[in-house]
């Protein structure tokens, strides 16, 4: 069967001790993780949160995944790939400013 051109990925429906989440590969990024935003306080926040997913030696008790901690960003990550492609302000000189930056 072709695959589909639109396809980004797929996600697996899985049960956890903290409750549902997702998880499978999008492609371009690799393995993730979905896990639903169980501190949304607004209608605008996202219901749902997707992470990277990291070797376990990687995660620690401080920055976990149930606990909805965003890993940091590496290179060549997503938002590394992201940001390169946002136009740059461009610089103006004015003498007027006394921003000594």
């Amino acid at each position: 069967m072709a695959k589909n051109p639109d396809e980004l990925g797929a996600l697996w429906e899985k049960t956890g001790t903290k409750g549902p989440y997702m998880s499978g590969n999008v492609e371009g990024v690799g393995k993730v993780v979905v896990f639903r935003n169980n501190k949304k306080q607004n209608p605008r926040e996202p219901d749902w949160r997707i992470l990277r997913d990291r070797p376990k030696e990687e995660r620690t008790a401080a920055n976990r995944f149930d606990d909805h901690a965003e890993p940091p960003p590496r290179a060549g990550s997503l938002s590394d790939r992201l940001l390169a492609n946002l136009p740059r302000p461009s610089r103006v000189d004015d003498p007027n400013d006394d921003i000594p930056f």
